[in-house]
């Protein structure tokens, strides 16, 4: 059943997905706004407490991938306010479903672009200069990587996770 409150947070996603496709960046006013939502949401509910440390929970864990370049700034932000909203243990499935998405649309990508092997060879040694703590590699991230838009699959994920399963 859908409720009012996932309308508002798949609408506020779409809203944000729109600004990060279109400018390549989410603005900080606007994820001021909406972590002022899930806080007002929050009190309303009682649950303020609980609401700032799923916030911070979800921005801590989603700093890897902000800190080996994969995702940005924003994107770890965003992924910080959601985890407040969502407020469950259905925080892990929505993150794993928003990173098979990503993966998906990479590959798409790398199919589309027809450089899957040459990608693959490149991630790969990525991969090991990482595991053998070159600091050259995490400063300069993936070379050549084209980057997504993680908020849709944000959105994604968020959606198959409340309306699929």
């Amino acid at each position: 059943m859908v409720g009012t409150k996932d309308l508002i947070i798949s609408g506020l996603l779409i809203v944000t997905t729109g600004m990060d496709m279109k400018m390549k960046r989410i603005p900080n006013w606007w994820m001021g706004v909406l972590f002022l939502i899930g806080l007002i949401d929050a009190f309303l509910m009682k649950e303020a407490g609980t609401y700032i440390i799923f916030c911070f929970g979800g921005f801590f864990f989603s700093s890897i991938g902000f800190f080996i370049g994969a995702i940005g700034g924003a994107d770890v932000k965003l992924i910080g306010i959601m985890a407040g909203w969502i407020r469950d243990g259905s925080i892990w499935s929505w993150v794993f479903i928003s990173l098979v998405v990503a993966a998906c649309i990479g590959l798409i990508q790398m199919i589309y672009q027809r450089n899957f092997c040459s990608r693959m060879i490149t991630t790969y040694q990525f991969i090991v200069h990482l595991f053998q703590g070159r600091t050259k590699a995490w400063k300069d991230g993936l070379p050549g990587a084209k980057p997504i838009c993680f908020s849709i699959c944000i959105l994604i994920g968020y959606w198959i996770m409340r309306y699929v399963l």
